[in-house]
C-alpha cells in the first residue's frame, strides 16, 4: 500500500524523529520504497517496507522476525537503526544519494547554544579590562 507523505511523517513522528531529522526520514523513506509498505528488495538483500530496513545476516538480521511491512514497525526499527549509528542516517543508501546522512536534529538548539557560549566567553573577556 502506497501512504501519503503526511502518513509517512507521523509514523516517524511516532517512532521519535524530530525537526530536521524527521524531515530527513520521510526524504529517505520516499526514495527508499516510494511510501510503498509492501516494498521489497531481495536483489542480493533484504530490505522490507518503507526504510528499506535490510534484515540480511551482514546488516541487521536481528530485526528479521519483526513485521517491517506494518508503517509502524518499519519506522520504530528505523529510528533504533537511527540511534544506534549515532543519530545519523548512514546506514540508508538514499541518505548517501540525497546527502542526508549527518542530518542535525534540531539546528535552532545548537544556534542557541553556540550564541550563549559565545555571549559567555565575550563577558568573560570583557570582565578583565
Amino acid at each position: 500500500m502506497i501512504l501519503s507523505s503526511n502518513i509517512i511523517r507521523q509514523y516517524a513522528y511516532n517512532a521519535g524523529f524530530t525537526g530536521n531529522a524527521l524531515d530527513a526520514a520521510v526524504d529517505i523513506a520516499h526514495c527508499e520504497s516510494g511510501f510503498d509498505t509492501s516494498a521489497h528488495n531481495t536483489n542480493n538483500e533484504d530490505s522490507r517496507g518503507l526504510w528499506q530496513i535490510n534484515v540480511s545476516s551482514k546488516a541487521n538480521p536481528q530485526y528479521k522476525n519483526y513485521d517491517l511491512f506494518d508503517p509502524q514497525v518499519n519506522a520504530n526499527v528505523a529510528y533504533q537503526i537511527y540511534k544506534a549509528w549515532g543519530n545519523n542516517f548512514g546506514a540508508w543508501t538514499c541518505a548517501r544519494i540525497l546527502n542526508l546522512i549527518n542530518v542535525v536534529t534540531n539546528p535552532v538548539t545548537i544556534s542557541i547554544a553556540s550564541i550563549a557560549v559565545i555571549s559567555f566567553i565575550a563577558l568573560f573577556l570583557l570582565s578583565d579590562e
